[in-house]
């Protein structure tokens, strides 16, 4: 095998390696439909609590 393809390819696959035991972060990804700028506790809304929204 030529040496640069070959560290080329190595180049592109090393680092996916190397990631692969990194920890990752959590996201939590959520989407209403009705929801406004006073639903929430943190603009005022007093009936429901959402404390890390």
């Amino acid at each position: 095998m030529k040496p640069i393809p070959f560290l080329l390819l190595l180049g592109c696959i090393l680092p996916v390696f190397l990631q692969a035991g990194a920890r990752k972060p959590n996201f939590v990804y959520v989407m209403v439909d009705d929801a406004g700028y006073g639903d929430f506790s943190c603009f005022g809304q007093k009936k429901f609590k959402t404390p890390s929204v």
